[in-house]
């Protein structure tokens, strides 16, 4: 957990000056429904989602991932529009 915790923390320290409003959540869970919810609650306008030394099946997996967390999103943000 407290490494979970440390890099968002140094990644915000570092670009606290860049104008960018930034948060961070530590969840555990389904990646894609938890980050869907999290971010449609925060009304977040924009969510990164990093590959950092990913290859192989690894990038592929995580690429599914993404495209589940696209499908989330869009669903919770279908729920908030009514």
């Amino acid at each position: 957990l407290q490494n979970a915790e440390r890099f968002p923390k140094d990644y915000i320290e570092k670009y606290q000056h860049s104008g960018i409003g930034m948060e961070y959540v530590i969840l555990a869970g389904n990646m894609a429904i938890e980050v869907a919810r999290i971010s449609a609650e925060m009304e977040a306008n924009l969510i990164l989602i990093g590959t950092q030394g990913a290859s192989g099946i690894t990038k592929a997996l995580i690429g599914s991932s993404a495209v589940n967390l696209i499908r989330e999103a869009k669903f919770f943000n279908h729920l908030n529009t009514y």
